[in-house]
């Protein structure tokens, strides 16, 4: 009985342990979401985040390695949370062409978010999602949220392609080469106009509407 009472009080201690780990990442995710945003990723340092939340920098070495790590770490979360507004989309009832608008709409928005915030590069987000086994899969998974959706969109007579895996690739693609091309445009994302990013609201719409075009 008194070895299951300290392996019960060791089960208690583990999971408070956690739960406080899970929370100071989240803070010093957070700490360095607004570092990112106020100096730029590249200037940001460990320094910067430390101070912010009123920590030494040890503390937090403590729960990241380095600051690839945090900025790893806040890209993950961020992405999790984009991809959970593309399975609302996907799961509200609409027209597949339109809910494959959204999607498309929504997949932009984000990354230029991103870009316009200074958050992180196109380049930087890239290299990491095709690298981070956590970001890949979430890839992957949001991909079969095309699939799906252009499966429902055959089915329903919308859309009248046949090779489903290649026709949402080439679509993905090009939503891809679009985003290089307007983060080419605008050299400094962070600095745009309300007339710039009207223009760049414009531009996506038609260019979805362009890409969408090709699946009937």
């Amino acid at each position: 009985m008194h070895i299951l009472c300290t392996f019960d009080s060791y089960s208690v201690f583990v999971r408070m342990y956690d739960t406080k780990e899970v929370k100071e990442k989240e803070r010093i995710m957070d700490a360095a979401m607004v570092c990112f945003q106020r100096f730029g990723t590249d200037k940001t340092t460990l320094g910067d985040i430390a101070e912010n939340l009123g920590y030494s920098r040890t503390k937090i070495y403590y729960y990241f390695k380095d600051k690839e790590s945090v900025c790893k770490a806040v890209l993950t979360k961020m992405s999790k949370l984009y991809f959970e507004e593309q399975e609302n989309i996907v799961l509200a009832p609409a027209d597949p062409a339109v809910c494959l608008e959204k999607l498309l709409q929504n997949r932009i928005r984000y990354v230029l978010e991103i870009q316009t915030q200074g958050i992180f590069s196109l380049s930087f987000t890239q290299e990491v999602m095709e690298n981070d086994e956590d970001l890949k899969l979430i890839l992957e998974k949001e991909q079969q949220l095309y699939v799906k959706i252009i499966k429902k969109g055959i089915r329903e007579n919308v859309f009248s392609i046949k090779n489903v895996a290649l026709h949402t690739q080439i679509l993905l693609d090009s939503v891809s080469g679009y985003l290089h091309v307007i983060t080419s445009r605008y050299s400094d994302m962070q600095s745009l106009s309300p007339q710039h990013l009207k223009e760049i609201k414009d531009l996506s719409n038609a260019q979805i509407k362009f890409i969408i075009q090709s699946l009937y």
